[in-house]
């Protein structure tokens, strides 16, 4: 069973970033929030789309924000890009996590639940979750854990109340998180590993070693989002429009195409 890192540290594009995580106390469900900002990338993290198009996941000046719930088999990731737009919401499944180190590490189930832009949702991971249980390295309970959380996720958030709820619970997190002092460098460049300012401080007394965190509370702002919807408009009329500054419409209704499927596999 293979561990992920909030820090993003499993994808080698990120060269440069800054991380960083808050405790969120005044929630009944998300408990912590984290952020890893990148500053500058090997080359373009991309996947590719049932309908035929490709959109970018890693790049310079994107954001990945990932959310911790209580009680629960999953995290929420979203991918924010240059222009504050979210690109998908990603909700991994997993064993457990230790929402409350600094650095979270989670213990992956295989299956991922992807929700872009247009509303597509996709399944990642399927064939690793059965290949994983027929080898014996997960149990059974740990298998249906993960088939049921995923049927979970998709009736939760197929609901546009929830939808809804999760963009301005991204919003409002995101806020708090660019608001918090506390951050650590990310620089893979030095001497071609992993490296974060203040590692040993980070994981010296073991591997799940809490760190204080200081949050300070957001100034008052024009919302970084906004969830307007708006008619579909050609893909030519999009790339010639200019975007509005800190302003994304997201989740509009998916375009009327039926496509088959493309292979999941991200490049």
């Amino acid at each position: 069973m293979k561990r992920i890192f909030a820090d993003k540290r499993e994808i080698p594009n990120i060269l440069t970033a800054t991380y960083k995580k808050i405790a969120i106390t005044d929630d009944p469900v998300i408990v912590a929030a984290s952020l890893v900002d990148v500053y500058e990338v090997s080359d373009k993290l991309k996947i590719p789309r049932k309908d035929g198009r490709e959109d970018t996941l890693i790049d310079t000046a994107y954001k990945w924000v990932t959310l911790f719930l209580k009680d629960e088999h999953y995290v929420i990731e979203s991918a924010i890009n240059a222009k504050s737009e979210i690109v998908q919401f990603n909700f991994d499944v997993c064993k457990s996590c230790n929402y409350k180190s600094y650095i979270p590490v989670r213990k992956d189930l295989y299956i991922d639940v992807n929700l872009s832009s247009r509303r597509e949702i996709e399944f990642f991971g399927e064939e690793e979750l059965e290949h994983a249980y027929n080898m014996g390295d997960i149990s059974r309970k740990n298998y249906e854990i993960a088939k049921k959380t995923a049927d979970k996720i998709v009736n939760k958030y197929g609901k546009e109340e929830e939808l809804r709820k999760l963009v301005l619970d991204t919003q409002k997190y995101l806020a708090r998180l660019m608001a918090a002092q506390e951050s650590k460098e990310i620089d893979r460049r030095k001497g071609g590993g992993f490296e974060i300012e203040g590692m040993k401080e980070l994981f010296g007394k073991g591997e799940f070693a809490e760190m204080p965190e200081t949050v300070e509370k957001p100034k008052e702002k024009k919302p970084l989002f906004s969830f307007l919807k708006k008619k579909p408009i050609s893909e030519e009329e999009e790339s010639n429009k200019p975007p509005a500054p800190g302003t994304v419409t997201i989740f509009d209704e998916p375009d009327e195409k039926n496509d088959e499927p493309k292979d999941n596999k991200v490049e």
